[in-house]
């Protein structure tokens, strides 16, 4: 199982933070701009458009389902190949503005940049900078390249790798929900936060996305991984919201941390719920000494 992932880091100025807000939390906004972009049909709608099946938007945006049976009975239609947010504010009064990108999206950083900036009205970017695998930054001087070659191409195989050592021997974790996290289940928004159901609904976002946009995880060790999550259990928490309008704030937990810690670190990168995609349900996973 693998994905491949670029993560980037936009600072803009200040005076944006509205706006930044304003985008944030919901998809109309943002995706109207991709679709500006790289539409050059716009006297129709997507649908039955005759270049639906090579059209980068439909690509990014269309949330396909897959022409394999199983793996819609499974996890029905994919989430998009990116994740915008969250925001944070540096001591420099300026205000950055996280974008992981997944699988196709991949090659297509320019155009995400391009979109953030129309969105926000054409304002200038002050810099652009990717991560890699350390979390350290290097600044991209030039966008216009389609190349990948200076861009660091993480994968979520390295990514858990990498994180595995740091819960070999936590008995707990801290889970920090920093935006609203609106989760669904049996047909109704949870008011709260359930160790169990969040543990899961992690993995089924993570092994969602690798079916779709990655390679298909291991459906029997997704499966094992759930019936771990049952283990965990909530010995403290310091909540910041709590209601129909999401959950966020922290959130000590004791069980396997060793075998599902470095998977929902991963998931951080991913967001959960309602909204992941543009904001909602921004999360760290850390282990509690």
């Amino acid at each position: 199982m693998d994905l491949n992932l670029v993560t980037l880091q936009l600072t803009l100025p200040s005076e944006v933070l509205a706006k930044l807000t304003q985008l944030l939390g919901s998809a109309l906004r943002f995706e109207a701009a991709l679709r500006a972009l790289v539409c050059n049909r716009h006297d129709r709608e997507c649908t039955g458009c005759p270049q639906n099946g090579i059209c980068i938007f439909t690509l990014l945006c269309g949330r396909q389902l897959s022409s394999d049976p199983e793996l819609v009975r499974i996890y029905q239609r994919p989430g998009v190949p990116f994740v915008l947010g969250p925001l944070q504010q540096t001591e420099s009064e300026q205000v950055e503005l996280s974008l992981v990108l997944l699988g196709p999206a991949i090659h297509q950083v320019a155009l995400f940049v391009q979109a953030v900036e129309q969105s926000l009205g054409a304002v200038g970017l002050h810099q652009v900078s990717v991560c890699d695998y350390q979390n350290l930054r290097r600044i991209l001087p030039d966008l216009s390249s389609r190349s990948l070659a200076d861009i660091p191409v993480l994968s979520a195989a390295t990514v858990f790798d990498l994180a595995t050592p740091r819960f070999a021997s936590c008995r707990q974790i801290l889970i920090t929900i920093t935006s609203p996290l609106r989760m669904m289940h049996q047909g109704r928004e949870l008011n709260r936060f359930e160790p169990a159901l969040f543990i899961k609904a992690v993995l089924r976002r993570i092994s969602s996305l690798m079916a779709y946009y990655g390679t298909n995880a291991d459906p029997d060790l997704f499966r094992r991984y759930a019936q771990s999550a049952e283990r965990f259990r909530l010995l403290s928490q310091s909540v910041q919201q709590q209601g129909r309008r999401g959950v966020s704030g922290r959130f000590v937990l004791e069980g396997p941390c060793n075998e599902l810690g470095p998977l929902l670190s991963l998931g951080g990168l991913l967001h959960l719920g309602k909204g992941a995609a543009y904001g909602n349900g921004a999360f760290t996973v850390s282990p509690v000494p």
